[in-house]
């Protein structure tokens, strides 16, 4: 199922969220980068039907290329925010978001536990959702988002409190969901995006200020990026943004980011940079 967005506008008081957004989402993995307050949590919830937007359109388009409005299981979206109904216990929080959602009874047991095994959350079946940690909570939103085999998976800062292992089974997960569905991922840990992500649209001021595969997106570094130690930076008179401070070959080294051409050899640009690029520096 495609979705489509077109000239999307929605405030809040004085303070405009989204302006005059448009863009297209089809079978793979998107990555929306954005900072705090650039609109992409305000994106999702008007395309879940949570906020109605002020100005244009969402579509939804199936299979057969005709509009169509999405079941209660065509969607399966983790909020950035999650963790109602903790005194449930986390067997019957499944099952309540999986009568939901419409699956028929005789596959409701079936689906709550597939689903809790994919996230590493079987053995807490019987647990109340309190009494698991943050980074639990966030495995059986996942978890939930996943039940009935949506075929739109909508997921906003989805890796916030996971470790480093879990975070890689996320990306697993997804990697096998992307050949056959629409996954949407907000946040802005780049990391998330460059592992997994098909494309990627960069957002500033509720606007999109760039679309591109993860491959290409390198392609539009205005800027140029340098590796220097501490000498060599203060040699540099020209604007410049740090990116990075790190240990190289046991010298301190920056990573910056210049609009001018220096004199020291460049080195290559990664996804990160060039969000960097469209976040930081004002037109």
């Amino acid at each position: 199922m495609k979705i489509i967005v077109k000239n999307l506008e929605k405030s809040f008081g004085k303070h405009k969220a989204l302006e005059n957004l448009s863009v297209r989402f089809e079978r793979g993995i998107y990555g929306i980068l954005a900072p705090n307050g650039a609109g992409k949590t305000t994106l999702l919830r008007c395309i879940t039907g949570i906020y109605e937007p002020e100005n244009g359109a969402i579509g939804f388009v199936d299979a057969q290329g005709e509009l169509c409005f999405p079941k209660a299981n065509t969607i399966g979206y983790l909020p950035q925010k999650f963790g109602i109904f903790k005194n449930m216990r986390v067997r019957d929080f499944m099952l309540y978001f999986a009568q939901m959602k419409g699956i028929e009874k005789n596959r409701q047991e079936m689906e709550m536990k597939k689903c809790l095994q994919l996230v590493n959350l079987e053995d807490c079946i019987k647990k109340k959702v309190k009494k698991l940690s943050g980074g639990m909570v966030r495995r059986l939103g996942i978890a939930q988002a996943l039940l009935g085999n949506p075929e739109i998976l909508i997921f906003d800062e989805p890796t916030t409190g996971l470790d480093s292992e879990e975070r890689m089974r996320f990306k697993r997960i997804l990697a096998q969901l992307g050949k056959e569905k629409t996954i949407i991922i907000s946040t802005h840990i780049v990391e998330d995006i460059e592992a997994v992500c098909d494309k990627v649209i960069i957002m500033k001021h509720g606007k999109k200020v760039l679309e591109e595969s993860t491959k290409k997106i390198t392609d539009h570094m205005k800027s140029y990026i340098y590796e220097l130690n501490e000498a060599d930076l203060n040699n540099v008179k020209s604007d410049y943004r740090i990116l990075k401070i790190y240990n190289k070959n046991n010298l301190l080294t920056n990573r910056i980011m210049s609009r001018e051409k220096l004199q020291y050899e460049e080195v290559e640009a990664v996804l990160e940079d060039v969000y960097y690029e469209y976040v930081s520096w004002e037109e």
